[in-house]
């Protein structure tokens, strides 16, 4: 939560849902990235307004997590973001939404990620863009998808999104 986080705040906060890279969990983007402290910093500056953010365990299947070999195999790729989507859709933004003062309106909610977390974020974002306004895939690990499959419900005159945000490195091997 930011800083000033008021469970009874007039208006609710936007959120973002920020999932970790491969071989991470959940604790990756501020143990690691420091996220915390970029968000703090930056809502103290006034560049971004205060938002909840969630950094679930973004493994559909816990075993996913546990060998490399798994991205040799686009089936146990697929598995795996298939459960993650649902535990996400399902379960998390459910309960996300029952425990805090957010907002449940897609365009008060981003979901953005790191590499396999990438890969989710784009997916879910751009499969579902009523529930997302926001999507980011950094370094997203999508080289084994099937995107004529994975998005053919994309249709970019509905989908209304205020931001889609790629971003890969020039040497990035994902590219």
């Amino acid at each position: 939560t930011p800083p000033s986080y008021d469970p009874n705040a007039k208006q609710p906060y936007p959120v973002l849902y920020l999932l970790h890279g491969w071989s991470d969990d959940a604790s990756g983007w501020t143990a690691v990235g420091q996220v915390h402290t970029i968000l703090d910093n930056l809502i103290a500056q006034g560049k971004i307004k205060p938002m909840v953010v969630v950094m679930p365990l973004g493994y559909g299947d816990i075993a996913f997590g546990h060998s490399f070999e798994g991205w040799q195999h686009p089936a146990a790729v697929e598995q795996n973001t298939t459960l993650f989507t649902q535990a996400l859709l399902t379960e998390i933004i459910p309960q996300v939404e029952s425990a805090y003062k957010v907002s449940g309106k897609r365009e008060d909610r981003a979901i953005a990620g790191l590499s396999m977390g990438g890969l989710e974020s784009l997916t879910i974002g751009l499969v579902h863009p009523d529930k997302f306004a926001w999507v980011g895939g950094f370094s997203s690990a999508v080289q084994g998808l099937d995107l004529d499959r994975e998005l053919s419900t994309l249709n970019p005159k509905t989908t209304r999104l205020r931001l889609l945000w790629i971003a890969c490195g020039t040497d990035e091997p994902l590219l």
